[in-house]
């Protein structure tokens, strides 16, 4: 069997140009047939033809099959594109929920501070009502007799005055022996 000699390159470049043209062909038959049977979804577009560039005018080509001796010519066919667009699935868009606004709080009220309870007056210390029995030169009451001792003291009376008494005025029976203020300590 004999070798073919190599292809020149621009022979080359028709060959590829066949084969390229041989692929859209079939594709566009496929196309073509999907569409005639309703298998192919919606309705194509019209088909638009080629750029010059795509277009194939190549000369017949004689190849020869391995088992026959007789060369076969196999011509080559305009070549058209057809777009073929795949139909997308509609998207539906999902209604968006209305967002409510929210109601602001109110900001309680602050408490009003408390008024402070006004003190409450103090009781003065009021000096014991005189007695006609208490001696007014002591407070705390003093009997008034001839002679006055403290109690639980070596004094003999006969009155006794029980302490501890604070002298304010004249201390007429020595009551205060220290002087300090205070008797019957």
């Amino acid at each position: 069997m004999a070798v073919p000699p190599p292809l020149s390159r621009p022979d080359r470049e028709k060959t590829r140009r066949f084969r390229r043209a041989r692929v859209y062909l079939i594709a566009a038959a496929a196309a073509t047939l999907l569409m005639a049977t309703g298998c192919g979804g919606a309705a194509a577009p019209p088909a638009q033809p080629l750029a010059a560039a795509q277009t194939s005018t190549a000369t017949p080509t004689t190849t020869a099959p391995p088992t026959s001796t007789t060369p076969t010519t196999v011509a080559a066919a305009p070549v058209v594109r057809q777009q073929v667009s795949v139909p997308q699935p509609a998207v539906q868009q999902q209604p968006r929920p209305l967002v409510q606004p929210q109601p602001q709080p109110k900001p309680e009220p602050k408490p009003e501070p408390k008024p402070k309870p006004e003190p409450k007056p103090v009781a003065k210390p009021q000096p014991a009502p005189a007695r006609n029995d208490c001696d007014p030169n002591y407070s705390g009451c003093v009997p008034i007799a001839s002679d006055v001792d403290c109690e639980g003291g070596s004094g003999n009376g006969p009155a006794y005055a029980s302490g501890p008494v604070r002298v304010t005025g004249t201390d007429i029976y020595d009551l205060d022996s220290d002087n300090d203020g205070t008797a019957c300590e």
